[in-house]
């Protein structure tokens, strides 16, 4: 927005550019809030049940179901009102000069049982993303998330290989994020795990971002163990902290993980 970058993200783009590294933005293109102003201006590009608009519910971490309020519409790509503003947004990133593309929440696209144009879920899946790929072309970087795996061989570089591996915004309430965090990190562990026959074979696969501070609730025995997971596997390597909570010594690790 204007007011989060007032200089625009094609300066911030520039930026990071200019620093020899590639910029990349987070986006979730299929996930669409109910309360949203795209959902309520253009219902005609969202699935519709019994009259009114489907939706679905968001999951990301065990308490997300607390919080009746968290959830999508479904988009409908068959609509090609839909396609054309997606297509638009992508033109925006690329000409602004984003060549990375973290597609996040592909989910709710797979629900696309009742679309204008008859198609399976996969389908559904493949199509949203091959758009994209078409927008942003062949030598963009793409990492996909929480989304199923198979109908996206091919089109993305990277994939998520578990759940999230925990919730930041925890770090303030200390038996919380102790027991949600340990199981999201553990969690996402295991399913990395199960997974990691697939890598660099059909994709690079993805951990999640690794943490290195102590104030997230996680123990530092499965801090570790991620780490390694990633590093013994050649994963991507991203950080997950806010970088100015971290001690020198958390620093001096962190920079030893990216040297090797």
């Amino acid at each position: 927005s204007d007011e989060r970058f007032p200089s625009g993200l094609a300066q911030m783009a520039k930026k990071i550019r200019d620093n020899g590294v590639m910029a990349g933005i987070w986006l979730a293109p299929f996930s669409v809030s109910s309360q949203a102003n795209l959902a309520k201006d253009h219902p005609e590009w969202f699935l519709n049940e019994k009259g009114q608009l489907k939706r679905i519910p968001f999951f990301s971490s065990l308490v997300d179901k607390l919080f009746s309020d968290l959830n999508f519409v479904v988009p409908d790509l068959s609509n090609g009102g839909l396609e054309n503003f997606l297509k638009k947004v992508l033109r925006k990133f690329v000409a602004e000069g984003y060549q990375m593309y973290k597609l996040d929440f592909l989910y709710p696209i797979c629900f696309s049982n009742n679309a204008a144009v008859s198609q399976t879920r996969a389908q559904a899946l493949r199509r949203g993303v091959e758009i994209i790929r078409q927008i942003v072309g062949p030598d963009s970087y793409i990492l996909a998330a929480i989304t199923p795996l198979s109908p996206l061989v091919g089109l993305v570089d990277s994939m998520r290989l578990g759940i999230d591996g925990l919730v930041p915004n925890f770090r303030n309430f200390p038996i919380i994020k102790t027991y949600v965090n340990n199981w999201m990190l553990e969690t996402n562990l295991r399913s990395c795990a199960l997974r990691a026959f697939l890598n660099q074979i059909v994709w690079s696969g993805d951990g999640d971002a690794m943490v290195f501070g102590g104030d997230t609730g996680v123990s530092q025995q499965i801090i570790d163990k991620h780490i390694r997971f990633v590093l013994d596997n050649k994963l991507p390597r991203w950080v997950g902290d806010d970088l100015s909570r971290l001690t020198e010594s958390q620093w001096d690790k962190l920079r030893n993980v990216f040297a090797n």
